[in-house]
């Protein structure tokens, strides 16, 4: 599999100027505003976490970071929703703001990243990575993603195959 770049939405900490940017983004390639479906809740511990619907689950983070790396950037998003499908969302979701940012070694971001966030495939972890369909200047990207591991037993298994 040969290099590829990654994406990752962030919509917290990892947000320019949020507290852990700095010292995990410094090296990106790009950041972009972007939007998903989903719900923030904040933590009391003073940060937010994401809840998404599982249907908007394309694909989990597994221990295979280059695997994964290269899936985020090929993976076929099902259907071809428009721009207008995706704005309106169904109930209790709304569309969640943030960033879309793009790394050069997707695998060296993927373990800081998952590190950072306490993902740890197969077992406990505080966040999951999962693979989402982000709005970025109005076409639509996979881009991975940490959410709330709390409705994972609802998440489809990974629909996209390289």
């Amino acid at each position: 599999m040969p290099p590829t770049t990654l994406r990752v939405f962030v919509y917290g900490t990892l947000k320019r100027g949020g507290r852990h940017h700095a010292a995990h983004c410094a090296d990106a390639l790009r950041v972009r505003t972007g939007c998903t479906r989903g719900r923030l809740v904040d933590l009391p511990a003073g940060y937010p976490t994401l809840h998404v619907p599982g249907s908007s689950v394309l694909a989990i983070g597994t221990s295979d970071l280059a695997a994964d790396a290269w899936r985020g950037m090929h993976c076929t998003l099902p259907g071809t929703p428009t721009s207008e499908d995706f704005i309106a969302p169904a109930l209790p979701c709304a569309l969640v703001r943030g960033e879309v940012i793009d790394f050069a070694d997707a695998p060296a971001a993927l373990h800081r990243l998952d590190k950072l966030e306490e993902f740890a495939p197969g077992g406990i972890s505080l966040y999951l990575r999962v693979l989402l369909p982000v709005l970025v200047d109005d076409v639509l990207l996979p881009c991975w993603t940490y959410v709330s591991p709390i409705a994972s037993a609802m998440m489809p298994p990974d629909c996209c195959h390289h």
